[in-house]
């Protein structure tokens, strides 16, 4: 604990559970997201795809399930713990996509992840129950971005249970 920053008293089983549970809501996400793949368009209310041309492969509905089976399986790497810092870079950015391209329809536990997420990127996750710590890789980001890792995380926490 002492190679962490002095404001950082977070477990890091805590964050391990922080990094397993986050990546299980999102996968549970995506899963949902495979079985509504040919309606989910008309889900969010729109009349016509908002993917451009290149984007597509095959039909929509085919393309939108890719995407979410390489959500499910960042998701399944971040929950493993391996290459956590990369990993948690991926299922951040795969979780504001999600977050933008169904604004109309998602509910609050969406914008909930995409926070989780973010101050994920700035605390060391992976330290303990993670095939990063069984290997040995150590996380090397600097005390004062854990430290504002801590206390955004702990400030968001207080935002979500207090509104």
């Amino acid at each position: 604990m002492g190679r962490f920053h002095s404001c950082t008293h977070l477990d890091p089983r805590s964050l391990a559970c922080l990094r397993i549970g986050t990546a299980a809501v999102l996968a549970w996400d995506m899963l949902l997201a495979l079985a509504v793949a040919d309606d989910w368009w008309a889900m969010q209310g729109y009349g016509e795809v908002k993917l451009p041309a290149w984007t597509v492969l095959g039909s929509e509905a085919m393309t939108l399930q890719l995407a979410a089976i390489v959500v499910i399986a960042c998701t399944t790497l971040l929950a493993l713990g391996w290459r956590t810092g990369h990993v948690t870079t991926v299922a951040w950015i795969s979780s504001c996509a999600f977050q933008y391209a169904a604004r109309a329809t998602t509910d609050y536990h969406n914008a909930v992840l995409c926070v989780l997420l973010f101050w994920s990127l700035a605390l060391p996750t992976a330290t303990v129950a993670s095939m990063d710590a069984r290997a040995g890789r150590q996380s090397n980001l600097p005390g004062w971005l854990v430290g504002a890792g801590c206390t955004g995380l702990l400030a968001s926490l207080a935002w979500i249970y207090l509104s």
